[in-house]
């Protein structure tokens, strides 16, 4: 991979202080605590908001970080730094074990924002499964397939399959809380968007639950690509969510495209694609991604890019313009594991993936980790490029999840991590339907 040594560099960098903050705040509670600023280094105190306070705890930073860890672990093992491999062994170890507690205090539950003892922060008046449940049953499936932990495998597995069906069935609800007013994220009856399912990709890759990745990709590559269905569209164009009768969402004066959640779908796709058998069950699958991905992928490349080096948040369709043009730091990376899997995956095919990804990289070392703190990048940059107080999910600084691990995927060759791959001998009985642990 273009400048490897860099990114390897990053990587360690940003690993060290995440180790370093969990082991020194670990005498005081189990979480993992990335509450500081990307862009210096700060801490947050007393001085900040409320939300980006040490006891405002985010489900969707602790499930992944559990997937973060493991992954490390696994990452530095492999790479023979074995004594960072067994400090984030340690800190998985405590994290994934606190947590269970705490989520079985909770009636099997965590929490998109919550107190210290895992109590909501926020009302919850519904028991659909959420992005939380999502995230938190990957990451508790990674920790348990490194940590050798039968039982908690078996959990996360019975967690993550009662959230696809509801994914499925259109039950899912999303618990965001958005900080940032131009977000289209949170719960909106009637409206669908891609997300779910997206995010529920990278978790069959994870769980090599590939009927589920076969299902959820052929869904999103017919209903929210247009191949020639919405003629007032353009060809390729990605529809960032659907109402129930499956037509383009219109919001806020158009029909919108998420670049970011585009190119990440490709990413996670690309990586199922590499990962999961070659056979005859998902010779569709194969046919339809070969046609579909590049194009997809430079289609909505262009359509998102922005001089100052990185990803618009929104693409109005209906316009043919930006329709908001901060830049969140996530999408490069995403953008880099999207365009080398493809060239794995068809590199006769590839014209202009690998000139699109080459940007991506040199935006992501030269603008956005210069102008971060210790291998992180600052959250969000507007059209010029100028680092802004603008939070696209949470105001915790990312855990490695958007960051590191797509990185870690190109660097690897997309090659199954050893000790997150499935163990044969889980026991995979599923009769419990309550969201309760079995143990709880």
């Amino acid at each position: 991979m273009k400048r490897s040594a860099e990114i390897e560099y990053n990587i360690e960098r940003s690993a060290e202080t995440m180790l370093a903050r969990y082991e020194s705040t670990l005498c005081r509670n189990v979480f993992l605590n990335m509450k500081f600023d990307a862009a210096t280094g700060r801490d947050f105190d007393e001085t900040d908001a409320p939300f980006k306070r040490e006891d405002f705890i985010y489900g969707w930073i602790q499930g992944r970080g559990l997937e973060s860890f493991a992954v490390h672990a696994d990452y530095f093992e492999r790479h023979e730094k074995r004594a960072l491999a067994e400090r984030f062994d340690a800190a998985l170890s405590s994290l994934a074990n606190g947590m269970e507690t705490l989520r079985k205090q909770n009636n099997g539950r965590l929490f998109f924002a919550m107190h210290p003892d895992g109590s909501p922060r926020v009302p919850v008046n519904s028991n659909a499964a959420s992005f939380t449940d999502l995230f938190y049953a990957r990451g508790l499936f990674a920790a348990g397939c490194r940590l050798r932990d039968l039982p908690m495998q078996t959990e996360a597995r019975r967690l993550v399959r009662r959230v696809n069906e509801a994914i499925a069935e259109r039950s899912f609800l999303s618990d965001q809380i958005t900080f940032d007013p131009k977000n289209h994220g949170g719960h909106v009856p009637g409206k669908f968007p891609l997300g779910p399912m997206m995010i529920a990709i990278g978790g069959a890759a994870l769980f090599e639950e590939w009927e589920t990745a076969d299902c959820f990709i052929s869904y999103l590559l017919e209903h929210h690509v247009n191949t020639g269905q919405w003629p007032e569209l353009k060809m390729f164009d990605v529809v960032e969510a659907l109402d129930s009768e499956n037509r383009p969402w219109r919001d806020r004066g158009g029909v919108l495209c998420d670049p970011g959640h585009a190119l990440e779908f490709i990413g996670l796709t690309g990586k199922c694609l590499l990962q999961m058998p070659h056979d005859a069950r998902f010779a569709r699958l194969y046919k339809m991604s070969e046609t579909l991905l590049v194009q997809l992928f430079c289609h909505v490349f262009d359509q998102g890019w922005q001089a100052a080096g990185g990803v618009a948040k929104y693409y109005n369709l209906s316009t043919r313009q930006v329709a908001d043009g901060d830049m969140p730091w996530w999408v490069l990376p995403e953008t880099i594991r999207a365009g080398a899997a493809l060239q794995r995956l068809f590199p006769t095919q590839c014209s202009g993936v690998a000139e699109r990804t080459a940007q991506a990289v040199d935006a992501l070392l030269d603008g956005w980790l210069r102008a971060g703190w210790n291998g992180f990048a600052p959250q969000t940059r507007d059209a010029a490029g100028r680092a802004i107080p603008v939070i696209p999910a949470l105001p915790d600084t990312d855990p490695g999840y958007h960051t590191n691990l797509p990185l870690i995927d190109v660097l690897d060759g997309f090659v199954p991590h050893r000790t997150l791959r499935r163990n044969p001998t889980i026991n995979e009985h599923h009769s419990n339907d309550t969201w309760e642990s079995a143990d709880s």
